[in-house]
């Protein structure tokens, strides 16, 4: 008659398998974390925790910025949100498009007075090609070429 418990019929051990023998365990090498005297009993928690005294263990406080986290109790509430969100969506893209666009015709607009101040002398006129020394030059070399 097989039992439950027969060895052969199942792949894993179990305590009650006459040939199961315990596990090895496992070997900590690492140093111990451990702070000498520095356990509590639950009453002097609870102790603490009525008077106020604040106890050394680190507490993480959740932090949920500016979003709302739903609570959803139906279904067509999760369609509803997820509609909001993709609108949402959609918006802030808007958003970034335009100062995208913005920043670009600011970035032109710079450009274009950059252009026209090369081109323009502080009084107005443009600018002629040539420099006055290179008129000089040129009036120079004319005379060479009369001679």
């Amino acid at each position: 008659m097989k039992t439950l418990f027969d060895e052969k019929e199942t792949n894993f051990r179990r305590q009650f398998v006459k040939s199961y023998k315990g596990s090895q365990g496992e070997t900590n090498n690492e140093p111990s974390e451990t702070i000498p005297d520095q356990s509590l009993t639950v009453r002097q928690l609870l102790d603490n925790h009525t008077r106020g005294i604040n106890n050394p263990v680190k507490h993480y406080d959740p932090q949920y910025f500016e979003t709302e986290i739903p609570n959803f109790t139906d279904l067509t509430e999760i369609v509803e949100y997820k509609e909001n969100l993709a609108n949402q969506i959609k918006e802030v893209e808007k958003q970034i498009k335009e100062e995208q666009k913005r920043k670009s015709d600011e970035q032109k607009q710079k450009q274009k007075e950059k252009d026209s101040a090369l081109h323009n002398e502080p009084n107005g006129e443009p600018k002629t090609s040539e420099t006055p020394n290179m008129g000089h030059m040129a009036s120079s070399s004319q005379t060479d070429q009369k001679q």
